[in-house]
Protein backbone atom coordinates (compact mmCIF):
# COMPACT_ATOMS: atom_id res chain seq x y z
CA UNK A 1 0.00 0.00 0.00
CA UNK A 2 2.51 2.58 0.98
CA UNK A 3 4.95 1.66 -1.80
CA UNK A 4 1.68 2.33 -4.28
CA UNK A 5 1.19 5.17 -2.87
CA UNK A 6 4.60 6.56 -3.19
CA UNK A 7 4.87 5.89 -6.99
CA UNK A 8 1.31 7.03 -7.63
CA UNK A 9 2.52 10.43 -6.08
CA UNK A 10 6.01 10.60 -7.86
CA UNK A 11 4.20 9.59 -11.06
CA UNK A 12 2.38 12.54 -11.49
CA UNK A 13 4.60 14.80 -12.98
CA UNK A 14 4.06 17.24 -10.67
CA UNK A 15 5.69 17.62 -7.05
CA UNK A 16 3.17 16.92 -4.30
CA UNK A 17 2.72 15.09 -1.10
CA UNK A 18 0.16 12.26 -0.25
CA UNK A 19 -0.81 10.51 2.60
CA UNK A 20 -1.03 6.81 3.24
CA UNK A 21 -2.58 4.88 5.73
CA UNK A 22 -0.91 1.17 6.43
CA UNK A 23 -3.96 -1.06 6.33
CA UNK A 24 -3.07 -3.35 8.67
CA UNK A 25 -1.24 -1.18 11.24
CA UNK A 26 -3.00 1.95 10.80
CA UNK A 27 -0.07 4.01 10.77
CA UNK A 28 -0.47 7.32 8.51
CA UNK A 29 2.56 7.65 6.33
CA UNK A 30 3.08 11.19 4.15
CA UNK A 31 4.55 10.63 0.77
CA UNK A 32 6.46 13.76 -0.61
CA UNK A 33 8.49 14.63 -4.08
CA UNK A 34 10.37 17.23 -5.15
CA UNK A 35 10.70 18.64 -8.97
CA UNK A 36 10.17 16.36 -11.60
CA UNK A 37 13.38 15.51 -13.42
CA UNK A 38 13.57 13.58 -16.30
CA UNK A 39 15.09 9.79 -16.04
CA UNK A 40 16.85 8.73 -18.92
CA UNK A 41 18.77 5.62 -17.90
CA UNK A 42 15.89 3.26 -18.10
CA UNK A 43 17.13 -0.29 -18.98
CA UNK A 44 14.66 -3.86 -19.42
CA UNK A 45 16.23 -4.41 -15.64
CA UNK A 46 15.67 -2.37 -12.34
CA UNK A 47 18.76 -0.51 -11.45
CA UNK A 48 20.44 -2.10 -8.67
CA UNK A 49 22.21 0.40 -6.42
CA UNK A 50 25.24 0.27 -4.11
CA UNK A 51 28.13 2.06 -2.62
CA UNK A 52 31.99 1.21 -3.88
CA UNK A 53 34.33 1.31 -0.70
CA UNK A 54 35.49 4.68 -1.37
CA UNK A 55 31.67 5.80 -0.62
CA UNK A 56 30.90 6.46 -4.36
CA UNK A 57 26.85 5.51 -5.70
CA UNK A 58 26.56 3.22 -8.50
CA UNK A 59 23.58 1.59 -9.67
CA UNK A 60 24.13 -1.19 -12.30
CA UNK A 61 21.29 -2.35 -14.86
CA UNK A 62 21.61 -4.73 -17.73
CA UNK A 63 19.83 -4.73 -20.83
CA UNK A 64 19.01 -7.77 -23.31
CA UNK A 65 16.86 -8.67 -26.44
CA UNK A 66 15.40 -11.36 -24.90
CA UNK A 67 16.77 -13.58 -28.05
CA UNK A 68 18.55 -16.52 -28.69
CA UNK A 69 20.99 -14.44 -29.41
CA UNK A 70 22.21 -10.91 -27.61
CA UNK A 71 23.37 -8.31 -27.02
CA UNK A 72 23.40 -8.49 -23.63
CA UNK A 73 24.79 -5.23 -22.07
CA UNK A 74 25.70 -4.45 -18.16
CA UNK A 75 25.75 -0.71 -17.39
CA UNK A 76 26.69 1.43 -14.92
CA UNK A 77 26.23 4.92 -13.70
CA UNK A 78 27.53 6.94 -10.73
CA UNK A 79 26.13 10.52 -9.48
CA UNK A 80 24.99 11.61 -6.07
CA UNK A 81 21.91 10.07 -6.75
CA UNK A 82 19.63 7.78 -9.87
CA UNK A 83 18.40 11.42 -11.25
CA UNK A 84 21.67 12.63 -12.27
CA UNK A 85 23.28 10.07 -12.78
CA UNK A 86 25.62 9.61 -15.85
CA UNK A 87 27.47 6.59 -17.67
CA UNK A 88 30.20 5.12 -15.66
CA UNK A 89 33.58 4.19 -17.37
CA UNK A 90 33.09 0.69 -15.56
CA UNK A 91 30.71 -0.11 -17.95
CA UNK A 92 33.33 -0.87 -20.42
CA UNK A 93 35.32 -2.87 -18.35
CA UNK A 94 37.28 -6.30 -19.52
CA UNK A 95 38.07 -9.14 -17.45
CA UNK A 96 41.89 -8.53 -17.90
CA UNK A 97 41.91 -12.79 -17.77
CA UNK A 98 39.20 -13.26 -20.35
CA UNK A 99 38.79 -10.49 -23.21
CA UNK A 100 35.30 -12.18 -23.86
CA UNK A 101 34.10 -11.30 -20.33
CA UNK A 102 32.97 -7.37 -20.45
CA UNK A 103 30.38 -5.63 -19.18
CA UNK A 104 29.11 -3.80 -22.72
CA UNK A 105 28.80 -7.11 -23.54
CA UNK A 106 27.84 -9.74 -21.49
CA UNK A 107 27.04 -12.91 -23.83
CA UNK A 108 30.17 -14.76 -22.47
CA UNK A 109 28.57 -14.72 -19.17
CA UNK A 110 24.96 -15.17 -20.23
CA UNK A 111 25.84 -18.27 -22.73
CA UNK A 112 27.96 -20.00 -19.94
CA UNK A 113 25.66 -18.71 -16.69
CA UNK A 114 23.37 -21.63 -14.48
CA UNK A 115 20.91 -20.17 -16.35
CA UNK A 116 21.82 -20.18 -20.14
CA UNK A 117 23.41 -23.86 -19.58
CA UNK A 118 20.20 -25.70 -18.13
CA UNK A 119 17.26 -23.29 -20.14
CA UNK A 120 15.77 -23.08 -23.02
CA UNK A 121 14.47 -20.13 -25.34
CA UNK A 122 10.61 -19.99 -25.86
CA UNK A 123 8.31 -17.78 -27.11
CA UNK A 124 6.20 -15.81 -24.28
CA UNK A 125 3.60 -17.70 -22.75
CA UNK A 126 -0.06 -16.20 -23.67
CA UNK A 127 -2.76 -17.03 -20.83
CA UNK A 128 -5.63 -18.92 -22.25
CA UNK A 129 -8.13 -16.46 -21.73
CA UNK A 130 -6.22 -13.76 -23.32
CA UNK A 131 -5.52 -15.88 -26.34
CA UNK A 132 -9.64 -16.80 -26.65
CA UNK A 133 -10.11 -12.99 -26.81
CA UNK A 134 -8.10 -12.17 -29.42
CA UNK A 135 -9.39 -14.96 -31.41
CA UNK A 136 -12.84 -13.53 -31.81
CA UNK A 137 -11.53 -10.14 -32.79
Amino acid sequence: MIASAACLTMGLGTPGANAATDTVTGTTYDVSSGAVVPYGNAKDTPANPFTDRDGTFYFQQSAARYAKTGPWTWDFHSGTNFDYATRSSISDAVNPSDSTDKNRDATQRCDNSPTDATGTYTNPVVPEALRRRLRRK
